[in-house]
């Protein structure tokens, strides 16, 4: 097999031919994740169209007939639109990504150069779990040291999609003279000082080369297989080095913010919470930050807090759960927050309708992200109206939502109907202590 074929473009589907036919212009969240980048190459390349790409911070306003008359093509975004994951009601499709449903409206979504990428795009969306060094982790660091230029990671992340592709379809042997991909970081630190004086980010990032060169084999997204297939196309080593040190530097610079947000945030003092449910009770740590660092939940985290509220300073909240407390959700501080939100003469709605996840009609700027329990007043990619609620209030939501008695005196105080209290309570310690032990597994493989 010659390394000089090329991927040839695959018959689609009627339905897609006749939609890209029209199109003039791709809309994307200023911030694109993975799934819509390889959403945007497939139409691309297999569609045989080439579509100017607009990135938007606020979601795309107008009904899918709307923009199909227009030749505009939402992905990712874009109100109950075809190849937007998310919806009002329920949150997202299961089982779906903008790459997924791109694909199969297409009708290549089992092409077998296209499986495993694919597959990989789905499961880093959808799930917790994603390598530092998987593409799609890449991206969200490149979208925060890149903040202004989205079009630069449009053009990094494609040049991936394109080594992958042909690996896959072709299976090209070694080559001679194929660097590693800690050879190659190895080789930048030895022509400059590379990482300053900060060992915990050099160490970090010797380990993350590592771990990625352990599981080339069997991730396509991973760096270290991203760098195997460029050298098998074959590209000039100058430009696989130039490509591959551009994440490297992006996550060095990330790493050294993450270490100074952890350094400040060990300053601050913890909140002692107590939790009171049907699976126990006891006491978590949690953490009321003012922060604008894009590393403030995962900071938090890090330093053993279990719920962390992050306020930045345009006034935009974030809640989020440590994700291995299985047992601990928003639900409660979804329902009181939204309650505060709402107009003084809009507090009569059913107290339970306030916990549904994605939004709320009458509070639309709180997003309740139920299945990696965060709770969302805007984000990077959705901007929204800063909420009015105080800090002080929300850390007495926080002091009260997670036990039933004390959410029970909150929505009493406030003439809330709610619910009984659940009987039979019974200490948390254990499941406090499994939480522990997967803490320390994680810490273990990230740089103290």
């Amino acid at each position: 097999m010659s390394h000089t074929e090329r991927i040839v473009v695959k018959e689609i589907s009627e339905a897609a031919k006749q939609l890209f036919s029209k199109v003039t212009t791709v809309v994307m969240h200023q911030a694109p994740h993975l799934d819509e980048i390889l959403a945007f190459y497939l139409i691309q390349k297999y569609g045989g169209i080439n579509p100017c790409p607009r990135f938007v911070k606020a979601d795309i306003i107008g009904t899918e007939a709307d923009h199909d008359r227009n030749g505009i093509l939402p992905i990712g975004c874009g109100e109950n639109c075809r190849f937007n994951e998310h919806r009002k009601d329920i949150e997202r499709l299961p089982g779906e990504c903008a790459t997924t449903l791109v694909a199969k409206f297409m009708g290549i979504n089992e092409e077998p150069e296209l499986k495993r990428l694919i597959a990989e795009v789905l499961a880093c969306d959808t799930k917790s779990g994603c390598s530092p060094t998987q593409l799609a982790e890449m991206v969200k660091v490149a979208n925060r040291q890149l903040k202004t230029s989205p079009f630069n990671v449009l053009k990094w992340t494609l040049g991936a999609f394109q080594a992958i592709i042909a690996d896959e379809q072709y299976h090209y042997t070694g080559l001679p003279g194929e660097k590693t991909l800690p050879v190659i970081l190895k080789q930048f630190d030895t022509e400059g000082d590379y990482f300053g004086e900060d060992k915990r980010v050099r160490d970090h990032m010797f380990r993350l080369a590592e771990d990625s060169e352990r599981n080339s084999n069997n991730r396509v997204t991973e760096l270290a297989s991203i760098v195997r297939a460029m050298y098998r196309l074959p590209r000039e080593e100058k430009h696989i080095l130039e490509w591959v040190e551009t994440p490297l530097l992006q996550m060095r610079d990330d790493q050294l913010e993450f270490q100074k947000t952890v350094d400040a945030f060990r300053k601050q003092k913890m909140i002692e919470v107590e939790v009171q449910g049907s699976r126990g009770s006891g006491y978590i740590n949690c953490l009321v930050v003012h922060s604008d660092s894009l590393h403030a939940a995962r900071a938090a985290r890090f330093i053993g807090a279990k719920v962390v509220v992050v306020r930045n300073s345009a006034g935009n909240v974030m809640v989020s759960v440590d994700t291995k407390l299985e047992w601990l959700n928003l639900s409660n501080m979804t329902r009181m927050i939204r309650w505060l939100e709402l107009p003084t003469d809009g507090k009569d709605v059913e107290w339970k309708s306030l916990g549904v996840p994605a939004t709320h009609d009458l509070v639309p700027n709180w997003y309740y992200f139920k299945k990696a329990e965060q709770l969302f007043n805007g984000s990077q990619t959705h901007q929204m109206p800063a909420s009015k609620i105080s800090t002080q209030a929300l850390i007495e939501v926080l002091k009260c939502s997670f036990h039933h008695e004390l959410v029970q005196y909150w929505c009493k105080a406030r003439h809330i109907n709610w619910q009984p209290i659940p009987k039979n309570i019974k200490p948390l310690e254990k499941a406090l202590a499994a939480s522990e032990l997967a803490e320390k597994a994680e810490t273990a493989t990230v740089a103290a």
